[in-house]
């Protein structure tokens, strides 16, 4: 069977793969390798097979490759949060440069390697619905790492013949998103609030494109297997939420009466009104 390589098995998104991977029966078709820092945390469904280590050590990236032979690599592993640019660097970009060289010396014959990048990629787009091919201008140091990242996938592709490909992802909704991200933040104050609580915000009238982590997950074996080498592709669904909206659902569902106050403090600089993605790319050519 064909191996596959996970890195970042143990986040958020990592968990929720494998449990797609699980729901999907996959485990009989692929052969299935997880890496990450804790694996206390894993699903452990019976059908990845763990190796615990630091992306962000070369040495470790270059051994769990070298042991695995995976035909296929995702990698999961990123940070929203960082003290500084170098930091945001050192992990959103480091570990996917540690990969393609890895692979790269392994000389193994690999059909695919996926980045997960993101729509603050994008930042102060001119127009919605945003398609891949749309001007690039972050304005966040994380949007900026993962445009970094973006250029290195590119540089492998072309430069070393990497099959590499990047599923720009924009907003992700499911059970254990970080309480880093807003609408974790939101999640976990709702569950620690008593009935007629008030939950604290900043601006919930901005839109963004929000898929939950299942569908998300889907996309990325997509991509995984169907992607064109050197390729972006939205993760998306192309409808535009309000973030409030989001939030009342959120309390809606857990059966809450709770109030919503606007917190000065919360408030973002150079916040983006709307950004919402096109998925035609990823609907015409993947699914």
């Amino acid at each position: 069977m064909k191996r596959v390589a996970v890195f970042g098995i143990a986040g958020f998104s990592g968990r929720h793969f494998e449990r797609f991977v699980a729901g999907e029966g996959l485990g009989g078709k692929y052969e299935f390798f997880g890496f990450g820092r804790d694996l206390s945390r894993v699903e452990r469904s019976g059908i990845f097979s763990y190796r615990e280590g630091n992306a962000c050590e070369d040495k470790e990236v270059f051994r769990f490759v070298d042991e695995v032979r995976p035909v296929y690599v995702l990698n999961l592993t990123g940070i929203f949060r960082a003290a500084s640019l170098g930091e945001f660097v050192a992990v959103n970009v480091g570990v996917s440069q540690a990969i393609c060289e890895a692979v790269w010396r392994s000389d193994r014959d690999i059909q695919k390697i996926l980045f997960v990048g993101s729509a603050a990629e994008y930042g102060a787009i001119i127009a919605n619905p945003v398609k891949e091919e749309a001007e690039v201008r972050p304005v966040s140091q994380y949007g900026l790492s993962k445009l970094y990242q973006t250029l290195l996938s590119g540089y492998f592709f072309r430069n070393y013949g990497l099959p590499t490909v990047v599923a720009r992802t924009f907003n992700i909704l499911g059970e254990g998103l970080s309480p880093q991200l807003s609408i974790g933040n939101f999640m976990k104050q709702i569950a620690d609030l008593p009935d007629g609580g008030t939950i604290r915000v900043g601006n919930v009238s901005t839109s963004r494109d929000f898929l939950d982590i299942s569908e998300v997950s889907r996309r990325y074996w997509d991509l995984l297997i169907k992607g064109v080498p050197g390729e972006i592709y939205n993760v998306c669904s192309g409808v535009p939420r309000t973030i409030r909206s989001v939030l009342e659902d959120l309390i809606r569902e857990s059966g809450k009466k709770l109030s919503i106050e606007l917190d000065p403090s919360l408030l973002r600089e150079r916040d983006i009104d709307s950004i919402y993605g096109d998925s035609t790319k990823y609907d015409q050519f993947v699914r």
